[in-house]
């Protein structure tokens, strides 16, 4: 794809410039929030995956079994996929 020319743009007292492409963009940028973009992951469907709660503390009392299937990511709910989607626009 070849490159957008500069476009020129008329200063007063006769003087042009040349505005960088940058310029022209949509601003500004959503930003991420940091702490969704550390806890949620993307699939390649794209849909969110976050990580299963229970796993933190008095792990003697549950079985082998049940630690290791907490340790599976779990996808976020359709009823709050559209919330969090806002929090994350590029992940």
């Amino acid at each position: 794809m070849a490159p957008i020319p500069p476009i020129r743009s008329e200063r007063p007292g006769g003087a042009v410039a040349l505005l960088d492409n940058r310029e022209t963009d949509d601003m500004p940028k959503m930003k991420t929030k940091r702490g969704a973009r550390k806890r949620l992951k993307r699939t390649a469907s794209g849909k969110l995956m976050r990580a299963g709660g229970w796993k933190q503390h008095k792990l003697e009392g549950k079985s082998p079994k049940r630690r290791r299937r907490l340790r599976a990511k779990k996808l976020i709910d359709r009823a709050d996929q559209a919330r969090l989607q806002v929090l994350v626009p590029y992940l």
